[in-house]
C-alpha cells in the first residue's frame, strides 16, 4: 500500500514533466503519506514553473518544513522551475536529435521576451557547470532532463519511468522498460508495472 501511495503523485501528473520533477524531489527520502499533502499545497499555490520560481522563499520553506531539508528543497524547487522555463526538457524526435518543449506548451503562455537573451547566457553557464556533474554519471543514458542541475539518478529514473513525451511524438514510449533503478521503491514499482501491463515477472 505504501508503495502505491508513494507513486500516486508522479502517476497522476505524468503528462506534466515539471510536476513529476517536483513530486520526485519531495518523495526523495520522504514517505508518500508525508509528501502528498505538501505537493498538493505547492501545486495549488504555484501551479506553473513561472509561479513557483517567483514563490516567496519564506512561504515555500514553511510548506516544506514538515518534510525536512526545507531550506535546500525550497531553493531547488525555485531553481529547477526557472531552469525548466529557460531550458526545457530536450526530447528526441524523428525529425532531429532534440526537440525542446516550449514554454507556451508547459505554461500556457510564453515567457517575457526580455528573458530570452539573458536566458541564453544562463543556459551557456549552466551547460559549462553541468559538464562536471555529468562526468559523475557518464554511463547513464542521456535523458531530456540530463542538462538540469541537481538532478540525480533517482530523478532521472523516475522521469524515464513516469513521463510521457510532450513533443507530439512517442519519443518516450516504453522508455520505462529500459530503466534499471537502484532505489528499492522504484524497483518495487517496476515489478508491479511489468506484471500489470506486460504480464511478466521482472
Amino acid at each position: 500500500m505504501s508503495l502505491f501511495l508513494s507513486f500516486w503523485i508522479p502517476e497522476s501528473v505524468r503528462d506534466d514533466p515539471w510536476k513529476v520533477l517536483i513530486a520526485v524531489r519531495l518523495l526523495n527520502v520522504t514517505t508518500g503519506k508525508a509528501a502528498i499533502p505538501v505537493f498538493c499545497k505547492i501545486i495549488f499555490r504555484w501551479p506553473t514553473p513561472q509561479d513557483l520560481m517567483n514563490a516567496p522563499i519564506d512561504e515555500l520553506i514553511e510548506l516544506l518544513r514538515p518534510l525536512g531539508l526545507y531550506n535546500k528543497r525550497a531553493k531547488w524547487l525555485r531553481d529547477i522551475s526557472k531552469c525548466y522555463i529557460e531550458d526545457p526538457p530536450r526530447y528526441l524526435t524523428s525529425s532531429g536529435p532534440l526537440s525542446t518543449a516550449s514554454s507556451s506548451e508547459t505554461l500556457g503562455r510564453s515567457p517575457p521576451s526580455q528573458n530570452e537573451a539573458a536566458g541564453e547566457k544562463r543556459r551557456q553557464r549552466r551547460s559549462n557547470a553541468s559538464t562536471k556533474a555529468c562526468a559523475t554519471r557518464q554511463t547513464y543514458p542521456t535523458t531530456p532532463i540530463s542538462h538540469f542541475p541537481g538532478v540525480g539518478p533517482y530523478a532521472l529514473d523516475s522521469f524515464r519511468i513516469f513521463c510521457k513525451s510532450v513533443s507530439g511524438e512517442d519519443a518516450m514510449k516504453d522508455e520505462w522498460k529500459r530503466v534499471m533503478p537502484s532505489d528499492k521503491e522504484l524497483v518495487g514499482y517496476l515489478r508491479w508495472k511489468w506484471a500489470a501491463e506486460e504480464g511478466k515477472i521482472w
